[in-house]
C-alpha cells in the first residue's frame, strides 16, 4: 500500500514539474484565466449580425403567430354564428311541432269523446282504428324530429 502511494506521489511531483517547465498555471484553481486577446472586431461584427437575423426571424415568427390566431379567430367567430342560427331554427322547428302537436292532441282529444258516443260497435271499431292511425301518424312526426335532431347533434360532435 505504501508503494502505491508512493508511485501515486511521485506522478503527481512529475506532472507539476512538467507544467512548471511549460509555464502554464491553468490548473491552479485560485487562478483564473484571462484571454490573451479580446475578442476580435470581426466577431463583434458577426454576433451583431447574429443579433439582427434572430430579431427579425423572431418578427416574423411572431407575425406569423398573429396571422394565425387571427384565422382561428375568425374561423370560431363563423361557427358561433352558426350554430346560434342552427339553434334559431331548431327552436322555431320546436315551436311550431308543439303548436302542431298541440292542435293535433286535442283533435284527437274530442275525437275520443265522439267514438264514446258511437252505439254500434262495428263504427265503434272503425271509429278506433281512424284515430289509432292518427296516433300513429303524430308518433312518426315525433319520430322523426327526434332522428332530426340526432342527426343534427351528431354532425356537431
Amino acid at each position: 500500500e505504501n508503494e502505491r502511494k508512493m508511485r501515486i506521489r511521485a506522478r503527481r511531483e512529475r506532472i507539476n514539474q512538467r507544467l512548471e517547465k511549460k509555464g502554464n498555471n491553468e490548473h491552479k484553481p485560485d487562478q483564473i484565466r484571462k484571454p490573451d486577446n479580446p475578442v476580435p472586431i470581426q466577431g463583434l461584427e458577426q454576433l451583431q449580425t447574429s443579433y439582427r437575423l434572430l430579431e427579425a426571424q423572431l418578427g416574423e415568427a411572431k407575425e406569423s403567430v398573429t396571422q394565425i390566431r387571427l384565422g382561428v379567430d375568425v374561423y370560431e367567430r363563423e361557427r358561433r354564428n352558426a350554430e346560434d342560427l342552427w339553434r334559431v331554427e331548431i327552436r322555431s322547428t320546436l315551436l311550431r311541432e308543439a303548436e302542431n302537436s298541440a292542435r293535433r292532441n286535442a283533435s284527437l282529444s274530442f275525437n275520443y269523446n265522439s267514438i264514446y258516443d258511437t252505439s254500434s260497435p262495428v263504427e265503434f271499431r272503425r271509429a278506433l282504428m281512424q284515430q289509432q292511425e292518427a296516433c300513429n301518424e303524430v308518433i312518426e312526426l315525433k319520430d322523426e324530429l327526434i332522428n332530426e335532431l340526432k342527426r343534427a347533434l351528431r354532425a356537431k360532435d
